[in-house]
């Protein structure tokens, strides 16, 4: 995917930082940044309060945080099937709720102006 955004960016690179890293742990970053864009990932990653601290730790005063994610609920369908098939799945998606989110957000410092939904 990296390789794709490179390819994609290609005539932008100077305006735009490509960190790839583990989002559980302090980003390895020189200096703050104006914008965080995730697509897809949050759910991937079990510890939300430190992923949220440690985007809050190198977001810029009045920077934007942008993610596209699924939220609480978001593949209770699939969710039932694996848990009719295995006895004790392994959990590997974090699907939070609204406020779970908005709280832990805010505890990380984070402020924001509004929550925009995409229903299916």
């Amino acid at each position: 995917m990296l390789d794709q955004l490179e390819r994609r960016l290609a005539d932008r690179r100077a305006r735009v930082d490509v960190v790839c890293a583990d989002l559980a742990q302090p980003l390895p970053l020189q200096q703050p940044v104006d914008a965080i864009i995730s697509v897809a990932a949050f759910h991937w990653i079990a510890d939300h309060a430190a992923l949220f601290r440690n985007l809050a730790g190198v977001l810029e005063p009045n920077g934007q945080l942008v993610a596209d994610c699924g939220g609480e609920g978001n593949v209770a369908t699939i969710v039932a099937a694996i848990e009719d098939v295995l006895a004790e799945p392994e959990r590997i998606w974090n699907f939070a709720g609204i406020d779970e989110t908005q709280q832990r957000l805010e505890d990380a410092g984070v402020t924001f102006t509004a929550w925009h939904w995409t229903l299916p």
